[in-house]
């Protein structure tokens, strides 16, 4: 039989393998390489892989105005594309396929850089509009409705109807496109309720959120004044919430009410408000409204102002790089801070009436702090208000009487400003509050902890370096009583604070994100130098058996410890009141035995 099998050695295939071989002539070239090829890819133009061909030519489509930075894929054919030269910005949209670049939106504020590219996602909204979002590590992180820009808004003109269609500029608002917006501190004002309601006994606060469609969009904003509701019946009325300032970029917010009643703390969702809304009426505690956890109200949710990237992964919107606002010391500033007590007189039936400006406790300690708040809504930390320093004779060691033992340490006298008020009435002058009218201010007590600030931090504490932590001590019933009986009036003890100036940044400039501050008041639980408050009374001392005469008794003294002989009763039993024959009235009164009554 004959060998039929075919030899395949000397067979060309034409396929280029090894790759483009320049350095030997090309007698000695194999087969499978190439001495040039411009403008050559590996494979055909039928799409044969292996083969060489020839790489299609381009041709101009369409241009950009200036430098493109970055582009985000939407659809298909169609790209966002963003670019700059420096001064002007643009984003625009591109279409592959017909070689068509339409603009979007160029303006200044968008401020994009050569030197910071742009990475971004695409999202599609429910209203069949496009939502472009990306950074580029030196703006703000943006979000731009594509279809629907937002430019800003002309100024109103009143043409004498109530309604009102809104006119444009062509000007973009660049800060309407933050990822991060920004937002308005609402202002709350409680009170109580001119009309009826079934609310009981109890302390009332009230905290909004801004929302959306219901969901709830940002942290809750600190919560309103605290009003008291009383009633002998324990149906003590309503509440009337007043809102000011709010923020009408949001449709809506979420109402909560923060509720101390019967030593329980409760937090129910009322519902969701429109922010046109300027007065609520809550006349009833309603048990099947949603319970809120009042431990999360305080929460603070860190607010990313930028990020170095942005991208999408599986249907997630991812930021890398992120940062916070910039942390600065304001320590130095809040050292300056002087703060003192103001005696505000009321009327007698101020609370009854439904008052709810609260009163300092005298003779007590108080730490307060200052933290500022930026146009996002975020706060900055809280930085420490000190004390006065102290004057004259109060680091002195008490003398005489007020030389007790000091408790905590025997051996150590104390000082005078331990056992003394220590602080001063600066002005007399009487001007007028919403609340009432300011009849005295003056310097707090001084007081130190046993404790001291960081000695090795002088850049945050100054002078105070290494001394001691100083807090605020209120004036005591000699410098300002708690009742004027000349005028029939109440006194409450309030703060007031000066010499605040704005914060400045890590480089001496002023930092123009920053709206506004708060005050804040540390608690006190735990650390309370009025251990209680109440009544004192000494106490009457009678014979329970008059032919015992060992055996007495005692009974509250009455009223304000009065020392004058009791008309009302006898050392002995009569009858016929005190013109009776035997009538002896009690007049024996202790001068080292009290009774206390205190709700504490």
């Amino acid at each position: 039989m004959a060998d039929n099998t075919q030899s395949t050695t000397n067979a060309i295939t034409n396929s280029f393998t090894k790759g483009m071989l320049k350095d030997p002539a090309e007698t000695f070239l194999g087969e499978g390489v190439w001495t040039h090829a411009r403008n050559a890819v590996n494979n055909s133009v039928e799409g044969q892989v292996g083969l060489l061909g020839n790489e299609q030519a381009t041709k101009f489509c369409q241009f950009a105005p200036y430098n493109v930075i970055g582009a985000i894929y939407i659809i298909d054919d169609e790209w966002v594309i963003f670019s700059t030269n420096g001064i002007d910005s643009e984003v625009g949209r591109f279409h592959e396929l017909n070689c068509t670049y339409t603009k979007v939106v160029n303006a200044k504020c968008l401020a994009f850089s050569t030197s910071h590219l742009i990475t971004g996602a695409i999202k599609y909204n429910n209203d069949c509009t496009w939502s472009a979002y990306w950074d580029d590590g030196l703006n703000p992180s943006r979000v731009l409705n594509i279809d629907n820009v937002p430019y800003i808004e002309k100024p109103r003109t009143q043409n004498g109807s109530t309604c009102y269609t809104p006119e444009y500029t062509t000007d973009l608002n660049c800060e309407a496109i933050r990822l991060s917006p920004l937002l308005t501190t609402p202002c709350l004002k409680l009170s109580k309720a001119k009309t009826g309601g079934t609310m009981p006994n109890g302390s009332y606060q009230v905290v909004i959120a801004y929302s959306i469609n219901g969901i709830k969009v940002t942290d809750y904003f600190l919560p309103s004044n605290t009003q008291s509701l009383f009633n002998h019946s324990d149906v003590a009325g309503g509440i009337e919430l007043e809102i000011e300032k709010i923020d009408t970029n949001f449709d809506e917010f979420e109402l909560v009410l923060v509720s101390y009643v019967k030593e329980n703390f409760t937090s129910r969702k009322i519902g969701n408000y429109s922010t046109k809304t300027k007065r609520i009426l809550i006349d009833k505690l309603d048990p099947a409204l949603a319970v809120i956890q009042t431990e999360k109200i305080p929460i603070r949710t860190p607010s990313y102002e930028r990020s170095d990237a942005m991208q999408e992964l599986n249907g997630y919107l991812v930021r890398t790089g992120i940062y916070t606002k910039s942390d600065f010391n304001y320590q130095p500033q809040a050292n300056k801070i002087k703060t003192q007590w103001v005696a505000i007189e009321v009327a007698a039936d101020y609370y009854v009436k439904g008052g709810n400006l609260p009163s300092y406790l005298r003779d007590e300690v108080y730490s307060f702090f200052i933290r500022w708040v930026y146009n996002t809504g975020e706060k900055s930390a809280s930085y420490h208000i000190p004390g006065r320093a102290p004057q004259g004779r109060e680091l002195s060691n008490a003398t005489g009487i007020d030389a007790i033992e000091n408790e905590d340490n025997p051996t150590t006298p104390v000082k005078i400003w331990e056992v003394e008020d220590t602080s001063k009435i600066q002005s007399r002058r009487h001007y007028s509050i919403p609340e009432g009218n300011v009849v005295l201010e003056g310097d707090m007590g001084y007081w130190e902890s046993s404790e001291s600030y960081p000695d090795n931090k002088e850049e945050i504490w100054g002078k105070l370096c290494g001394k001691k932590i100083r807090h605020h001590k209120m004036p005591d019933n000699p410098t300002t009583h708690i009742y004027n009986v000349d005028n029939n009036k109440l006194v409450l003890l309030g703060v007031k604070f000066e010499l605040i100036t704005a914060p400045l940044d890590n480089d001496g400039n002023p930092i123009d994100s920053i709206v506004g501050y708060e005050i804040l008041r540390g608690s006190r639980e735990g650390n309370k130098s009025i251990i209680a408050k109440g009544l004192l009374n000494n106490m009457g001392q009678y014979d329970i058996d008059p032919d015992i005469t060992t055996r007495k008794g005692l009974y509250q003294n009455y009223p304000f410890n009065d020392l004058n002989k009791d008309p009302f009763l006898s050392t002995k039993e009569v009858k016929g009141g005190c013109a009776a024959k035997g009538y002896s009235p009690m007049g024996t009164f202790l001068n080292d035995t009290f009774s206390f009554h205190s709700p504490d």
